[in-house]
């Protein structure tokens, strides 16, 4: 059985080898969105803001379980 001190070490190794990729993706598709003056790529805009909002769900997740886990070590 794995003890408290391990278990909190590999979920924050955890959060750091997402936070990263979230981070690069969504910086990605902040890009995107903002230099597109191209009306015929409506419907593919629409498919980047709904990949963008998810992401930001999933960073918001991510920074809340991060925050869980300082608090167990801080008490």
């Amino acid at each position: 059985m794995i003890n408290l001190d391990d278990y909190i070490s590999m979920e924050r190794e955890f959060l750091h080898s997402i936070s990263t990729p979230l981070m690069i993706s969504m910086s990605q598709l902040e890009f995107i969105l903002s230099n597109s003056n191209n009306p015929d790529a409506e419907e593919l805009l629409t498919k980047v803001k709904k990949a963008k909002d998810a992401i930001d769900r999933v960073s918001t997740a991510v920074h809340e379980r991060r925050k869980k886990i300082k608090s167990y070590i801080n008490g």
